[in-house]
């Protein structure tokens, strides 16, 4: 594809969405599943930023010193065709009157997203909690790091962004809230 954004004589806007249909698509697929560490996560938005700098014809952040942050605020203002005096995608929004404006989210906010989203599916699906999603207790202490669980993961961040605090699988309120946004599909 890198001759599809050096050659052609198409606009960014629709180099950015042939970007995001093959390539992020692609690389998202499956990836509900799979336990994202902070590593994963920073590596595979650094894949994010390296696609659309290159489309946007953006030099690494070490030579043209934009940040990430802007190289995702003018993306967003090219995804929504907005004329070059505009700088803030947010005032962008707010002059144009736009809410449903396509924004450019980083992958693995992306996945993280999809991720609570199949850990309410998995919750709704079963009536209880104890026995789908906990772990049982090891009968002794392993060697080494503690292993990364997908659940407790994801128990952990969407009890921080729901109820702002920490996963407790003893704390049976919680797990009430737990099932009651489940339900609600808060989750």
């Amino acid at each position: 594809l890198k001759i599809f954004w050096r050659k052609t004589k198409c606009p960014q806007q629709r180099k950015i969405l042939v970007y995001n249909a093959v390539i992020i698509s692609q690389l998202i697929y499956g990836l509900n599943t799979l336990n994202i560490t902070p590593a994963i996560y920073n590596r595979l938005n650094a894949f994010h930023m390296r696609g659309l700098r290159y489309i946007l014809g953006i030099d690494h952040s070490f030579y043209s010193h934009v940040s990430n942050d802007q190289v995702l605020e003018k993306a967003n203002l090219v995804l929504n065709k907005a004329p070059h005096s505009y700088d803030n995608f947010e005032q962008f929004k707010i002059d144009t009157q736009l809410r449903e404006a396509k924004q450019i989210k980083l992958v693995g906010d992306m996945i993280l997203s999809r991720q609570q989203i199949l850990l309410g599916h998995i919750i709704r699906s079963e009536p209880t909690l104890d026995n789908t999603l906990l772990r049982p207790e090891q009968p002794y202490k392993r060697i080494g790091r503690p292993r990364y669980n997908w659940v407790d993961d994801n128990l952990h961040r969407a009890s921080e962004n729901l109820f702002n605090q920490d996963w407790d699988k003893n704390d049976e309120e919680l797990v009430c809230k737990f099932l009651e946004a489940a339900s609600d599909r808060k989750l």
